[in-house]
């Protein structure tokens, strides 16, 4: 793969790629700040190997408010960059 393709990628795909990405990676940390969830009454860490489950829920949630901001921000810059010319 050339670097040239790299950059011809649609921006829309982009947007969709790293929206992912950034949902999965904001879940992680927030996990990771605060590992901990009400069972019941009771405060219970969640465990190393159910983290990553947990942060691929959330995350997923995250992307479905995300990812469609993030493209209606590219349209809106777009549509006001051709306002401009």
């Amino acid at each position: 793969m050339r670097f040239r393709s790299v950059l011809k990628i649609r921006p829309v795909i982009l947007i969709g790629l790293f929206g992912q990405i950034f949902a999965y990676m904001l879940a992680l940390w927030m996990l990771s700040l605060d590992p901990y969830f009400d069972d019941n009454g009771t405060l219970t860490r969640i465990e190393g190997h159910q983290l990553w489950f947990w942060a691929l829920e959330i995350g997923g949630w995250f992307a479905v408010v995300l990812v469609p901001a993030l493209l209606v921000i590219l349209y809106l810059l777009q549509r006001a960059l051709r306002t401009i010319r």
